[in-house]
């Protein structure tokens, strides 16, 4: 299984390995931001939002983030890690290694472990609001 649905039905008789579709399905995650339903669990037990985005079950931007706060931006990216493999299942794990918000922009440098391969991208994706 080397394409995903999405893929199959835009690139059909067109070939692509499992490294570029994975690699493309993460980037339209990222890319998706708000509008991906990317809650794992962002109420508290009383029942509170846990986080203020505009759309209730997405990640906060990483611009949302306290740059000089190591346990939000530790916790941000383990949120981002749970998000990609909840959303991309050919994925075994993946760390996130660096993740810099550069204006209208977000770069994040990833490592990637599939079936077979493991491999670093580097992704820029837009902050959202």
């Amino acid at each position: 299984m080397s394409k995903s649905l999405f893929e199959k039905l835009t690139l059909a008789g067109q070939p692509l390995s499992l490294k570029q579709s994975v690699t493309n399905n993460i980037g339209r995650i990222l890319e998706s931001g708000g509008y991906i339903d990317a809650a794992l669990d962002l109420r508290s037990d009383s029942g509170h939002m846990l986080t203020d985005s505009i759309y209730p079950h997405a990640m906060a931007a990483i611009v949302d983030q306290s740059a000089g706060n190591k346990e939000q931006q530790e916790l941000y990216q383990a949120k981002l890690e749970q998000t990609l493999l909840r959303h991309e299942p050919r994925l075994k794990a993946v760390t996130v290694y660096s993740l810099v918000s550069l204006g209208m922009n977000t770069v994040c440098r990833l490592k990637l472990e599939l079936a077979d391969e493991v491999f670093e991208q580097e992704f820029t994706f837009a902050n959202i609001e």
